[in-house]
């Protein structure tokens, strides 16, 4: 299969591999994130997160301060699914762009999936935090973002369904 074709499977589920990442939106912000927009004032296109920032859509917020800013996840995979996005992207379209002067603001965006979790009553009985970097991490909003999953138990490799009380590392 050709490296593009490979390129453009997604992976939350098998049966939607074969779909482009962008169609793992809902509709309303798979149409969001595709249209071109205005720039932002780090010269990269405007995205679905810059729109809920400037609250142009509406989200339901779980966490503010002056840096960081969570919102329930529209699509939530897990009883507790929050979206954490730094206010300014200064080019941090993802993990992948990360460069010594984002040192601040990812380890704000860390201690703020912790204060996310201790809020949802996740904390003590455990929850991951993803990033999904790129194309083939499936990442499908270019502003970096973690997700923080949990209130149930969770399976590794993620989707598994691993036996009941079985621990991994």
């Amino acid at each position: 299969m050709a490296l593009a074709a490979a390129a453009a499977r997604v992976c939350r589920h098998a049966a939607a591999r074969h779909l482009p990442s962008r169609w793992l939106l809902p509709a309303p912000l798979r149409l969001m994130a595709s249209a071109s927009g205005p720039g932002t004032s780090d010269g990269f296109p405007d995205t679905v997160f810059g729109k809920i920032l400037r609250k142009e859509i509406p989200s339901s917020v779980v966490y503010e301060d002056d840096s960081v800013y969570a919102f329930n996840d529209i699509a939530p995979q897990a009883p507790v699914h929050v979206v954490v996005i730094p206010k300014v992207r200064d080019g941090l379209v993802g993990i992948q762009a990360a460069e010594d002067r984002h040192a601040a603001i990812l380890g704000k965006l860390m201690l703020a999936a912790s204060k996310v979790a201790k809020a949802a009553g996740v904390a003590e009985g455990g929850y991951r935090v993803v990033v999904n970097a790129g194309e083939h991490g499936c990442q499908t909003v270019d502003h970096i973002h973690l997700h923080v999953i949990g209130g149930k138990q969770l399976t590794w490799p993620p989707g598994t369904g691993a036996p009941e009380g079985s621990k991994t590392a």
